[in-house]
């Protein structure tokens, strides 16, 4: 499992809690969140998913009709100063269509796959976007969400496989290069190329029927989603031929190199986040890596583009909820998901920023350098041998808590399968809120029995020092060589048992 790689955390992060992990596997599942959600947030009506459609084209054509009817009519400099601010009201509406697309591939817009399907090949392909290619490499992403070797896009670099041109961009003017390469030419890039996509054993892109991306029964609409394109192009030559290439440019390229802009700035922030851990083929775990997505506030925008962009955690959890749904559904599961949901607030620029800083790589947890978080921790108990099929020594996790002036062991699941002799390697825990987290190592070689109760002191159990500050070991035991995680001020990393 890998984070990001961090420069450094500023101590406005750390206060929020936007750092905070929670990379285990949860205490409730997918079943649970679908019955906290209402039942009408699952309706998917035709009727009212069809109205946000002729609400955008509505908008689109108001807009459109505003800036070819006036904008020629004003100065030239004052007509510099209007173009951009019709580029971005008209990407942001033509944003909000794409959105409604992407919810066809989903079957969240009617209860009629032709219907979502025809709705959506004609979004999308109006906005460049080849409908069913799409539509089965992002259902890849999201049966693979986080998965260092299956998920389909958004897959971070490893410390080792840094390319050099990364290092020279990391810097302010290459980090401006990076931010606008990736927003103009990322998505066509992806789909051309596959650029930044699951690696295949050969040539992959969106456009090929015999692409590894797609599986045999797959080709004949990726074809169809071709000819999409193949008629917009052609469309848009005739459109050259009788307005000029300028005019098309202005009035229809540049909002839908917008709308690909904002869709790459939107997934890239659900994706990419200093919390956000990932996962390689041993750890992965659908539901850990639908829950490793983090919702963002777009402020106005979020409404423009049909509250995607705070919804995005549902979304990876339940995909054909209709956006009209979508915030109620959130709200419903928040008290399930507990710390298992996550926003940050922070706003847009200053996030895509410290993403592009410090989100440039994962490595491995124990071997990180950052400062304050645990590179390697071994905890250790010892269990009595009160049945021969069980080993003497086994590793065991403790869950260690501050109770009203001092800590608390409880020895969690699978306790009782000892027959009520934990030997637990747990004991007082030093106030001091500084230590040695690199080298700490926890051992109880020679503990007494303890009879399996809920709870006990942590003095009660067994003597030996523990020079970091009071941690919270997850409630889950496992056998070596499995992983186990702890947290230390809403930070997590990587451990091993031992």
């Amino acid at each position: 499992m890998g984070a990001g790689g961090r420069m450094s955390d500023s101590p406005d992060q750390a206060k929020d809690g936007i750092l905070k992990r929670v990379p285990i596997d949860p205490p409730f599942s997918l079943s649970d969140l679908k019955k906290a959600i209402p039942a009408h947030c699952f309706e998917r009506s035709v009727i009212r998913s069809s109205y946000y459609v002729v609400h955008d084209l509505i908008v689109t054509y108001v807009f459109y009709f505003l800036a070819n009817t006036y904008i020629p009519l004003l100065p030239t400099p004052l007509a510099y100063l209007v173009w951009p601010v019709y580029w971005f009201c008209q990407a942001s509406i033509l944003t909000g269509l794409w959105v409604i697309g992407h919810e066809c591939g989903h079957h969240a817009f009617s209860e009629y796959q032709l219907v979502d399907d025809i709705v959506g090949f004609v979004l999308h392909s109006a906005l460049f976007t080849p409908y069913f290619s799409w539509k089965y490499s992002h259902r890849n992403h999201h049966a693979n969400t986080n998965s260092l070797d299956n998920d389909e896009v958004y897959i971070p670099k490893r410390k080792s496989k840094v390319m050099i041109y990364s290092k020279v961009l990391n810097n302010p003017p290459g980090r401006v290069f990076t931010l606008v390469f990736r927003l103009t030419l990322g998505f066509p890039l992806y789909l051309l190329t596959n650029v930044s996509g699951k690696k295949y054993g050969r040539f992959a892109n969106h456009f090929d029927p015999l692409s590894p991306i797609f599986t045999e029964r797959e080709r004949i609409q990726v074809m169809l989603s071709d000819l999409g394109i193949i008629a917009v192009v052609y469309a848009l030559k005739l459109l050259v031929a009788a307005k000029g290439f300028t005019w098309v440019m202005c009035m229809y390229g540049i909002p839908v190199i917008g709308v690909h802009a904002f869709f790459v700035l939107i997934t890239y922030l659900h994706h990419t986040h200093l919390s956000l851990p990932h996962y390689d083929s041993t750890e992965w775990k659908w539901i850990k890596g639908a829950l490793s997505t983090i919702d963002r506030d777009f402020g106005f925008l979020n409404r423009v583009f049909h509250d995607v962009t705070h919804t995005h955690v549902l979304h990876h959890l339940i995909s054909y909820i209709p956006h009209y749904h979508a915030k109620e559904a959130r709200d419903a599961i928040k008290p399930v998901l507990g710390d298992y949901y996550k926003i940050d607030r922070t706003p847009i620029f200053k996030a895509m920023w410290r993403e592009a800083k410090e989100c440039m790589y994962i490595e491995p947890d124990q071997d990180s350098e950052q400062k304050g978080l645990p590179a390697y921790l071994t905890c250790r108990c010892v269990i009595p041998i009160v049945d021969k099929n069980i080993a003497a020594q086994v590793s065991v996790i403790v869950k260690v808590e501050e109770r009203e002036g001092h800590n608390k062991v409880s020895p969690l699941p699978y306790g009782h399968l000892f027959k009520g002799c934990l030997a637990l390697a747990a004991a007082t825990v030093s106030e001091r809120k500084v230590g040695s987290w690199r080298n700490a190592v926890m051992n109880a070689e020679n503990t007494k029995d303890m009879s399996y109760e809920k709870s006990q002191k942590a003095k009660e159990v067994g003597k030996y020092e523990m020079k970091w500050h009071p941690v919270s070991l997850i409630n889950h035991v496992m056998s070596p060589p499995r992983n186990l995680w702890l947290t230390k001020r809403n930070r997590w990393t990587i451990i091993h048992s031992s």
